[in-house]
């Protein structure tokens, strides 16, 4: 590793027989500029797929929002499978729904869902903001208060 480099972090553990799910992005030292550019853009597609993450809309709209987020930020190929799912009884056990540009489904309240919007560049790494939430009448209720921007670690 060296000065600059990304670090993805993507976490979970099990609680008496239920699932966890959480990622956040980390330098290793001070970011470059184009790793801040990269999480601003994430940033903004979190914020965006957050918007509409509560009863009364579709999970496509999650995802309908996050990729137009990215895209407005300059990553106009950008494109992703889906941005987040439920959650089940094993750590990286993704299972459905899943917050796709496909998924019809309404989404109500008392469900449980990892909101995510990871991204992969060639020769820049991995970058995630993840978290898990309870979608209540009034929206998503976050599980936990983590810092969502880039993180840095020191040298």
């Amino acid at each position: 590793l060296q000065r600059g480099d990304v670090l993805k972090f993507d976490v979970g553990c099990v609680v008496q027989g239920y699932s966890s799910d959480s990622g956040r992005t980390y330098t290793l030292g001070p970011a470059r500029p184009r790793t801040r550019e990269i999480m601003a853009a994430l940033s903004d597609a979190f914020s965006a797929g957050l918007e509409v993450l509560k009863p009364g809309h579709l999970m496509r709209e999650v995802h309908a929002g996050a990729t137009r987020a990215m895209q407005r930020a300059g990553f106009s190929r950008f494109s992703r499978g889906h941005f987040g799912h439920s959650l089940g009884h094993d750590t990286f056990c993704e299972v459905p729904p899943f917050l796709s540009s496909q998924a019809d489904e309404p989404l109500e309240a008392g469900m449980v869902l990892a909101f995510e919007t990871p991204f992969y560049v060639d020769g820049e790494g991995g970058f995630i903001i993840e978290d898990q939430f309870l979608i209540t009448a009034q929206g998503a209720q976050a599980a936990w208060s983590l810092p969502r921007e880039l993180g840095c670690l020191p040298l």
